[in-house]
């Protein structure tokens, strides 16, 4: 994962990394660390693919 100084970070998959983001998730809230802890969490939503938690 690359994080720039004012917190913003941005992760990746074994394929690389896309010049266009698929997902954006942003707070209002500054110094909440948001993304400070990610983990694998297995196929939580049942529909046959991994999926990563973000605490």
């Amino acid at each position: 994962m690359r994080r720039w100084p004012d917190g913003r970070g941005r992760g990746g998959s074994a394929a690389g990394l896309s010049a266009a983001p698929s997902l954006v998730l942003e707070s209002n809230l500054a110094g909440i660390g948001f993304g400070s802890s990610v983990a694998s969490a297995g196929d939580v939503d049942g529909d046959g693919y991994d999926d990563v938690v973000v605490g």
